[in-house]
């Protein structure tokens, strides 16, 4: 595997994280204060209740070593752009997804080490297979989602304009380098897969119900702590859209190997009806 290909999910996932700051202020931070319930559902949502459905789907299904650790990788990464685009769209409280987002963002240097280690431990019985250190892998992340969004924001908050000017354009060369990569992977997995729809098959069956489980879970405890639609939506799509540059950077990156990709690669349309359900949800005022 050769230097430049694993490069580019890295250099994409920054350039993805920058713009995401260039979109969020300091005080944004404070809404999560203000909104306490919003805030502590949404945050549950992304970190305790995506990887805990995922590592029960993957102990229950039958499933391949790889899936189930592909599942678990998934989850392990929640938030992203996406999601703000998608809660823009479906007329939900972009305030609190860019913020879960931006916060999810921050601690994933912590988060997701720890969630794919322990699906490998559960699942397989052993470490996993990382090419380099633990503190190598965090602090790759670190400066691969932290930093730059802090950046982003620094940048926002001292050269407004600029930040803005240059927002839409990192944001859609990244997303143009991340679907050409994806492709790639697929092309590439396709041809060094023998049964490569049979995985493609059973991976779809436990990201349906990963997404749909951790929707419903939303929905529901959205009803139950009161919250309004737009917290609602925004909560459903932030626990259903995930990271997949962050996904591509650890498998391709850190495990050095794509066969953990399975779950992400099929996630992708997936990710998308449920979107479209909850934006025509939103803008129509159904449910």
């Amino acid at each position: 595997m050769n230097f430049d290909y694993t490069l580019i999910p890295t250099a994409t996932l920054a350039a993805m994280m920058l713009a995401l700051g260039m979109e969020l202020r300091f005080q944004d931070f404070g809404r999560l204060l203000k909104a306490p319930r919003s805030a502590l559902l949404g945050a549950a949502g992304q970190l305790i209740v995506l990887p805990a459905v995922a590592l029960s789907l993957a102990l229950l299904l039958p499933l391949s070593e790889a899936t189930a650790v592909g599942l678990m990788l998934l989850a392990a990464c929640p938030g992203g752009t996406t999601s703000n685009m998608f809660s823009s769209y479906a007329r939900g409280d972009v305030a609190l997804s860019i913020s879960l987002t931006a916060l999810s963002g921050l601690l994933a240097p912590l988060t997701v080490p720890v969630v794919v280690g322990l699906g490998f431990m559960l699942i397989i019985g052993s470490e996993a297979p990382i090419q380099v250190s633990m503190r190598e892998m965090m602090i790759t992340l670190v400066f691969s989602t932290a930093v730059p969004v802090l950046v982003g924001m620094g940048l926002l908050h001292r050269y407004p304009a600029v930040a803005r000017m240059l927002r839409g354009k990192l944001l859609g060369f990244a997303t143009g380098f991340m679907v050409l990569l994806l492709i790639g992977l697929f092309v590439n997995t396709a041809r060094v897969q023998p049964d490569v729809w049979g995985m493609f098959g059973r991976s779809s069956v436990a990201v349906v119900l990963l997404i749909g489980s951790c929707a419903l879970i939303a929905a529901i405890a959205s009803h139950v702590f009161g919250l309004s639609r737009p917290q609602e939506n925004t909560l459903i799509l932030e626990v259903g859209i995930q990271n997949i540059n962050l996904a591509l950077v650890v498998a391709v990156t850190f495990l050095a190997d794509t066969q953990y990709l399975g779950p992400t690669l099929v996630y992708i349309p997936f990710m998308f009806m449920l979107a479209g359900v909850v934006v025509y949800r939103g803008r129509n005022n159904v449910g």
